[in-house]
């Protein structure tokens, strides 16, 4: 009894063993593997096609991809979105920096570059869908202000 289950053991290690098939390859290029062989119009060649236990082996490659050459494309890059300001890019952002800097205010800024550039205003009155900043004089030498803001936020034109 022990013998034959010693027999049963060596009889299941063995690898599975390998089947034939049909590499078929036809006048377009399209490569198929067939059992039963390959239709009159395609080149057939046979290929062993080994089985491997799972976690024993390397796999086997059955067909070698062909590769496509490459060819370098010089294309512009497509721009599928730019960032707008919301104001009609009226200002560009050189433009808008440097009125902030010298605190301007100039058609085309938001509310968020006015605050920027003049501060909190000291007061804000609302008029159907117009906004208005109030700025007062800080010393003798300024002006006080008022700002006017369209609909969407930004500076109205004068």
């Amino acid at each position: 009894m022990k013998k034959l289950l010693v027999l049963g053991l060596l009889l299941g290690c063995t690898s599975a063993p390998a089947a034939t098939v049909y590499r078929c390859e036809d006048a377009t290029g399209q490569v198929t593997f067939s059992a039963t062989g390959c239709a009159p119009d395609s080149d057939g060649t046979l290929q062993r096609a080994d089985n491997p236990r799972p976690g024993g082996a390397k796999p086997t490659l059955m067909a070698k991809p062909k590769a496509a050459p490459r060819k370098p494309k010089a294309q512009e890059p497509t721009v599928v979105a730019a960032k707008t300001d919301g104001c009609g890019d009226l200002l560009t952002a050189s433009e808008r920096r440097q009125a902030i800097i010298r605190g301007q205010v100039k058609a085309g800024m938001s509310r968020a570059d006015v605050e920027n550039a003049l501060g909190q205003p000291r007061r804000i009155s609302q008029l159907d869908t117009l906004t208005r900043y109030h700025y007062e004089a800080r010393n003798r030498k300024e002006r006080s202000r008022l700002v006017t803001f369209d609909e969407r936020g930004c500076v109205r034109r004068r």
